[in-house]
């Protein structure tokens, strides 16, 4: 399985979500955030039984419902 961060929709979801943690005024180390990310795309998938591909759809950057 090709990793998760590679993908075209994790790198619009990074960016979604550095983008929100601008308009916030929060000062985060790049990093952090990529590796925040992966870990909360592993953890949905695994938890609902799907493709971490298929979890992102269910990240929302701007912490929406």
């Amino acid at each position: 399985m090709a990793d998760i961060k590679n993908t075209q929709g994790f790198k619009t979801l990074l960016m979604q979500t550095e983008a929100e943690l601008l308009t916030r005024g929060l000062d985060v180390v790049p990093v952090a955030v990529r590796n925040v990310l992966a870990h909360a795309v592993t953890t949905v998938a695994e938890r609902m039984g799907i493709q971490p591909r298929s979890a992102l759809c269910y990240i929302d950057p701007c912490g929406h419902r």
